[in-house]
């Protein structure tokens, strides 16, 4: 019998001055099944941050990162490790989602929708 896989660390944040909560041992589950579920991501183990932001903010980094210059549900980011190590991606691997096109974007809302709905959550 295999050892189970070590647990990911899932950190939060807020934005200053943003009257919001969260439900963090439901996140967290959540983030952990869509882990589990990709063949490329388990069982190793991974420190993941959630930040909320307020729109104005989502916005600003929306348009200076991907130069869109409206607010989005959701943006990601790889590990940058300051003493210069590299990010791995398993070989042959896409691990991200996105939206650029109507294709990825069905496919990705898609992958949301399977990953929310046990928990409980919808978009």
């Amino acid at each position: 019998m295999l050892p189970p896989p070590p647990e990911s660390i899932v950190e939060f944040s807020i934005e200053d001055g943003l009257d919001a909560r969260w439900d963090e041992p439901r996140i967290t589950a959540l983030v952990r099944s869509i882990i589990s579920a990709e063949p490329a991501l388990a069982p190793a183990r991974y420190a993941i941050g959630l930040h909320l932001v307020h729109d104005a903010t989502i916005r600003a980094l929306n348009a200076e990162h991907r130069g869109q210059d409206v607010p989005t549900d959701v943006l990601s980011f790889p590990l940058i490790d300051p003493d210069g190590v590299d990010f791995v991606v398993p070989p042959g691997q896409l691990l991200g989602y996105d939206h650029e096109d109507d294709a990825d974007r069905s496919r990705m809302r898609q992958r949301e929708e399977e990953a929310l709905r046990p928990f409980g959550f919808i978009r």
